[in-house]
C-alpha cells in the first residue's frame, strides 16, 4: 500500500474529527514557528579579548609600554631563522621539518579535525538520497518489479546544536593548527640550539687545544728546571697535574660536539654517525628583538 500523502493525512484527520482543518494553514503556522525559534536562538558570539582582560584582572591597569625606556621599537618577523643569515642552517632545519615522524602525525591529526569540521556543518544542509530499482526478465529475482525512491531529510536546528557542533569542531581544528605549528617551531629551535651547541664546543674545544699546548709547554720546562737544580719535582708534578686537567676539559668539548652534531642527525632522520660537517664560526646575530610587554611577547607564541 503506497504511503499517504502528509495533506491527505491532514484531510482525513479533519474529516474524522469534524472539524474542518486548513493543511496550507498548518503548513504556513509550523514554519513561522521554526523561523521565530531559529531567530530566537542565535548563536552566542566568544567574548572579546578586552572582555576577557577586564574579568581577569579588572582592578589592574596595564601600561602601554614598558616603565623603563625601550631599547628598540617594531614589528617580530615570522621568518626568525633567516635572520642568522646561514644557508646550512637553514637547510637543516628543512631536512629535519621533512623527515620528523612526529610532523607528520601532526599533519595527519590536522587534516583530520578540519574534515571533522566540513562533516559538521554539512548537517546544516538538507540530505538527499535516491534508491532506483530496476526489474524484469533480465534483472535475477524475477519480480518485475521497478522504481525509484527520493528520500529528503533536514534538521531544524531550532537549539542551536548543530551549530555549535561546527563552531566546537572548527575550534578543534584551529588548535590542531596551532600545534602543528607549535611541533614545527620546536623542531627548528632544537636544531638551532644543537647547532649552536656544536659549533660552541668545536670553538672552545681549539681553545683547549692551544691551553693545553702552553701546559705541555710548562711541564717540560719544569722537568727542565728540576733537572739542572733550579726547580723541584713538586713544580713538575702541579705542571703535569694542569696538563691532565686540560686534557680532561678538551675531551669533555669533544664528547658535547659529537653530541650535538648526533643530535643534529637523529632531527634531520639519518644515522647518528656524527658525520655531519658543522661551521667553524658561529652566524652573525640577529637583529635586536623589539621591546614589548610580556604579554604580547607570549601572545606571539604560536
Amino acid at each position: 500500500m503506497a504511503a499517504m500523502p502528509r495533506d491527505a493525512r491532514l484531510a482525513s484527520a479533519s474529516n474524522d474529527s469534524g472539524v474542518k482543518i486548513d493543511s496550507g494553514a498548518v503548513r504556513a503556522a509550523l514554519t513561522a514557528c521554526a523561523l521565530l525559534a531559529a531567530a530566537g536562538c542565535a548563536l552566542k558570539s566568544p567574548p572579546s579579548h578586552e572582555a576577557i582582560k577586564a574579568q581577569a584582572i579588572e582592578t589592574a591597569t596595564v601600561p602601554a609600554q614598558w616603565t623603563a625606556a625601550a631599547l628598540t621599537t617594531g614589528s617580530m618577523s615570522d621568518n626568525w631563522l633567516a635572520g642568522f643569515h646561514d644557508d646550512q642552517l637553514s637547510a637543516i632545519v628543512a631536512d629535519a621539518i621533512l623527515h620528523n615522524t612526529d610532523l607528520r602525525l601532526g599533519a595527519a591529526r590536522v587534516e583530520e579535525a578540519v574534515l571533522y569540521a566540513k562533516l559538521a556543518g554539512a548537517n546544516l544542509y538538507p540530505s538527499v538520497d535516491l534508491i532506483a530499482k530496476g526489474g524484469g526478465k533480465l534483472s535475477g529475482d524475477g519480480s518485475g518489479l521497478s522504481g525509484a525512491v527520493l528520500n529528503a531529510s533536514w534538521e531544524l536546528d531550532l537549539w542551536g546544536r548543530v551549530r555549535y557542533g561546527k563552531a566546537a569542531a572548527k575550534a578543534d581544528a584551529g588548535a590542531a593548527v596551532a600545534d602543528f605549528e607549535f611541533a614545527r617551531q620546536s623542531i627548528a629551535a632544537l636544531v638551532a640550539r644543537s647547532w649552536f651547541v656544536a659549533i660552541e664546543a668545536s670553538l672552545q674545544a681549539e681553545i683547549a687545544r692551544s691551553a693545553l699546548r702552553d701546559n705541555e709547554a710548562l711541564v717540560r720546562l719544569a722537568e727542565d728546571r728540576a733537572r739542572v737544580g733550579v726547580g723541584n719535582e713538586e713544580d713538575v708534578y702541579v705542571a703535569r697535574s694542569g696538563l691532565g686537567t686540560y686534557e680532561d676539559a678538551l675531551r669533555q668539548l669533544e664528547l658535547s660536539r659529537v653530541q650535538a652534531i648526533r643530535a643534529l642527525e637523529i632531527l634531520a632522520g639519518h644515522y647518528p654517525a656524527a658525520a655531519l660537517s658543522v661551521a667553524t664560526t658561529l652566524p652573525t646575530a640577529p637583529e635586536t628583538m623589539p621591546a614589548g610587554l610580556p604579554s604580547e611577547l607570549l601572545e606571539r607564541r604560536p
